[in-house]
């Protein structure tokens, strides 16, 4: 009896921190417009060197999500939960067409291998 539930508290601790992990590494990120000075209205945001409009959303590589709101705010934001390989036999390959990870056994992609996710 004493076995299941230290298991279960292991089991219970090790999904909390992966909870806690993912808040503190949140999967975006925001930034103010630098397209107005102090006190002006801005009119759009600025994605590296490209110039987006107000109301905006947009898909960017590697699977981001960003959008530019009304208040010239940038938002990026990740659509896919990147795991964690428990295995460094494993690899990680990311599909940018289905924002989703095929996890593979290097050299031997027909054995499994275990992962957790995480943002």
């Amino acid at each position: 009896m004493y076995w299941k539930s230290a298991v279960g508290s292991v089991v219970v601790f090790l999904l909390a921190c992966s909870f806690l992990k993912s808040l503190c590494n949140g999967a975006c990120m925001n930034r103010e417009s630098r397209l107005s000075s102090a006190g002006e209205k801005p009119d759009g945001c600025m994605d590296g060197d490209i110039k987006r409009a107000l109301n905006t959303t947009w898909f960017k590589a590697k699977c981001i999500t960003c959008s530019c709101d009304p208040a010239g705010e940038l938002s990026c934001c990740s659509r896919v939960l990147e795991p964690i390989l428990n295995d460094r036999g494993c690899t990680a390959i990311l599909n940018e067409t289905s924002c989703t990870y095929i996890i593979k056994r290097k050299g031997d992609s027909s054995e499994p291998c275990e992962s957790w996710a995480s943002m």
